[in-house]
């Protein structure tokens, strides 16, 4: 951890006036048909109205390391978080690699627009957030409850709107339907036959042993799963608006928010705490991959097995991206696809878990297994997520989840 030489400026108080009870942008009660269904209660806030000051810069390079407050009104009562930005929470390889066609690039994250913190006066509280020019996300964790604020663009398909939607996680109605294996599903280990055929054991079953019971043990030194996250050309037109900033932030974004929820849950009686994820790059595909007839893509123009439909079938997309992702697979922890498509029966997402059992296939940093048809090895350390369920786009807290 960077120890940075502190120096205050400025501080200049804000004070806000008493809320009227119908001025926009001030938890203003206006409703939208797309958000009563998937909400109970919610505000809708304009970015003006969300107060933002910087407090003190870290170190003379403070491009990276910035302090602000965050100061506005929402669901009846006034927040004020106090942030730091801070690249110490990701990893140091991260990159972002933006293919278009046979071309890449590196893309340039700005950390400075990345921040944690906590509500003023409530020290066990916690916040995440990304403020952006004209963009802001924010989780918020008190004792009482979770507060949400998102892009209202969205969840209403209408990327000229600038204002942002403020909700509690509790108010998100059914989300129980989020606990169903239908809707966030997963291939078990056990499970041979919903795996891809023909695969061969690469390692003898002596080794395997020796790894499962080197999971007994907690390793503190070894607490960070590295990922490689993919937004397949559907994310990125419509979650990240043809973007790349956007399609970046949403991800950096959502996968913080994951990392948090892992690093403050303990595990088998608290024997294992403070274990996350980390992204170790993320590649955004900007159009379609092009394939010759009889071949497939997970990132190709149309859905398989049915190119009228909007969607992949699910198990086989996951199986399509672990054997076309495999090269890079075999570098990382785990490798995880965004995608935007309209899965049957409610299906948000799929993932290979892995099993203590001999050899199990899947889970984290698994074994290579060669695939004869594919004449290559494939790594089944995959899984995938998509944002819209029944032609809606999802709220970030159940993307999350």
């Amino acid at each position: 951890m960077r120890q940075c030489a502190l120096f205050l400026t400025s501080l200049v108080p804000i004070v806000l006036a008493p809320r009227p009870p119908d001025e926009p942008g001030f938890g203003s009660p206006q409703r939208l048909e797309k958000l009563d269904s998937l909400l109970s209660d919610y505000d809708i806030l304009s970015l003006s109205s969300i107060r933002q000051h910087s407090v003190r810069k870290r170190d003379l390079q403070a491009s990276t390391h910035l302090e602000t407050l965050l100061t506005f009104s929402a669901l009846n009562r006034h927040f004020k978080l106090y942030l730091t930005s801070s690249t110490e929470r990701f990893s140091q390889n991260f990159k972002v690699v933006v293919v278009d066609g046979e071309d890449e690039s590196e893309y340039p994250v700005k950390w400075q627009d990345f921040f944690s913190g906590h509500v003023v006066g409530e020290p066990d509280s916690r916040v995440l957030a990304h403020i952006g020019d004209d963009d802001i996300t924010v989780r918020i964790n008190t004792d009482g409850a979770e507060y949400n604020i998102e892009p209202l663009w969205r969840l209403i398909n209408d990327t000229k709107d600038k204002r942002v939607l403020v909700y509690k996680s509790e108010d998100i109605k059914n989300v129980s339907r989020l606990q169903s294996p239908k809707v966030c599903g997963y291939i078990k280990a056990d499970n041979e036959e919903l795996l891809p055929k023909g695969l061969v054991d690469r390692e003898p079953p002596d080794e395997l042993v020796h790894r499962v019971k080197r999971r007994a043990d907690p390793n503190p030194l070894r607490n960070t799963c590295k990922l490689l996250v993919v937004a397949d050309h559907r994310f990125y037109k419509y979650m990240g608006r043809g973007e790349e900033s956007t399609t970046t932030n949403y991800l950096i974004e959502l996968i913080d928010r994951v990392d948090d929820i892992y690093r403050n849950t303990s595990w088998d009686n608290a024997g294992f705490k403070g274990y996350g994820i980390q992204i170790e790059q993320i590649r955004i595909l900007k159009s379609p991959q092009e394939v010759k007839p009889g071949e497939r893509h997970y990132n190709m123009a149309k859905s398989y097995p049915n190119e009228e439909k909007d969607a992949w079938d699910v198990k086989m997309l996951l199986e399509q991206f672990s054997f076309d992702i495999a090269e890079e697979a075999s570098k990382v922890c785990l490798a995880h696809l965004f995608t935007y498509q309209d899965f049957d029966m409610g299906t948000l997402g799929l993932a290979y878990v892995g099993s203590p059992r001999a050899n199990s296939h899947g889970g984290v940093c698994p074994k290579a297994y060669y695939s004869p048809i594919g004449k290559k090895n494939i790594y089944l350390n995959s899984g995938l997520t998509s944002t819209k369920n029944y032609g809606k786009t999802i709220l970030t807290k159940e993307a999350t989840l």
